[in-house]
């Protein structure tokens, strides 16, 4: 397969697993997680797509788990080097995190000091780094209702939540439609 979804952390939350759960059950992807060990399905990548799933907000140095666990960039580089990509990895790179692409003012967002670290430091040079500018969904075939401002809403979840930004989200006081995933996606040169 040549998308793999990865968690950086050693332990797996339930929620997690569920994620690892409907994601492989599209067929599209194969699931794995640092064990501190090379990890075959990182080991055996030269191209392809990884997407490291986290929580990250605007202009972060960390993306953390469901149980709250923070890892700096550096650290997901060494998850990433430990678990055995090899340096001629050619493929993407997308941190599938929520704003792990957006900056905040002078200070870069976590996709881009993650794309020059790769680059500088490990010496990645082939490897294609992409973040996201908004919230992301990475939940599949659920619906939820959300309550705000006296009004119901229902949140839908889309079968390939990798292709989605948000179905529907809060932002102030104002509803925000649903964009693909794409549109939230940039590139980060590691320069």
């Amino acid at each position: 397969m040549s998308k793999l979804v990865f968690f950086p952390w050693p332990a797996i939350t339930a929620s997690e697993t569920a994620k690892m759960q409907s994601w492989t059950a599209t067929g599209d992807f194969e699931v794995d997680h640092y064990t501190g060990n090379p990890v075959n399905a990182v080991r055996s990548r030269v191209f392809g797509e990884i997407y490291i799933f986290g929580h990250c907000s605007a202009g972060s140095n960390t993306l953390s788990n469901d149980d709250n666990v923070h890892l700096t960039y550096q650290e997901v580089a060494d998850t990433l080097e430990t678990s055995g990509l090899k340096k001629i990895f050619s493929g993407a790179i997308k941190i599938f995190a929520c704003e792990s692409g957006a900056p905040v003012g002078v200070t870069m967002s976590f996709a881009k000091k993650f794309a020059k670290h790769m680059f500088s430091d490990k010496k990645y040079m082939l490897a294609r780094v992409y973040g996201y500018t908004k919230p992301l969904n990475s939940q599949m075939d659920s619906t939820q209702q959300v309550k705000a401002w006296g009004e119901v809403h229902v949140q839908s979840v889309h079968k390939k939540p990798h292709k989605w930004a948000s179905s529907e989200y809060w932002a102030g006081h104002n509803w925000v439609e649903a964009t693909k995933a794409k549109d939230a996606r940039e590139y980060f040169s590691p320069f």
